[in-house]
């Protein structure tokens, strides 16, 4: 939801991306959107845990310990997410069609593990940012403004095809995450597909 909410300016109105002035506004709201309560619940947490080494890489935005490893990927995922645009912008000179398909390639490539993302500390583990996620929103973002959702009516037909849906989906996740999305078991281990 983010990432198509966050989009939307951009792909209304692709032009915006080289307004700096807009640029820096967008910049400006999420931070004030996030740092504040972000810092509050960090030196709360300080306060009852005492762990200042924790305390220091939580506000420094490396180690999001409970929930707030997810702060930290819409944090990471706001900075990059003007970068994005802005090469849709210039490479595809604000064809829509061009740019979802273009996002949905990325989509497919961070969900599969083609393009490598750093990690963030967080619930004792490296997490990989979830940038995969946050761009099937922006890709969805293109298609909604894209003239060819509302003018495709084969398109309005697959879409509407709840098989078709889930295919989208084994292809955005990837085949590994969709079935512990879904609660599937054994996902490393196809054979459960294969009894009766």
């Amino acid at each position: 939801l983010s990432g198509f909410l966050l989009t939307m300016p951009f792909a209304k109105t692709p032009e915006r991306i080289s307004d700096w002035p807009y640029v820096q506004k967008y910049f400006i709201r999420r931070i004030k959107r996030i740092v504040p309560m972000f810092y509050f619940v960090a030196i709360a947490g300080y306060l009852f845990e005492g762990n200042l080494s924790d305390f220091f890489r939580t506000i420094l935005f490396i180690q999001g310990n409970g929930i707030k490893w997810t702060i930290l990927q819409e944090l990471y995922f706001y900075i990059f997410l003007p970068l994005i645009v802005l090469i849709n912008f210039f490479v595809f000179k604000g064809k829509k069609t061009l740019s979802t398909l273009f996002l949905l390639l990325l989509v497919i490539g961070f969900n599969s593990g083609l393009f490598p993302t750093f990690h963030i500390y967080g619930l004792g583990t490296q997490i990989p940012l979830y940038f995969g996620i946050f761009i099937s929103g922006m890709a969805m973002c293109y298609l909604f403004q894209s003239n060819f959702i509302q003018t495709n009516t084969l398109f309005l037909k697959v879409a509407d095809n709840t098989f078709m849906g889930f295919v989208l989906l084994l292809l955005l996740f990837g085949y590994k995450d969709f079935c512990q999305y879904i609660g599937w078991a054994n996902t490393t281990n196809p054979q459960w597909l294969y009894t009766s």
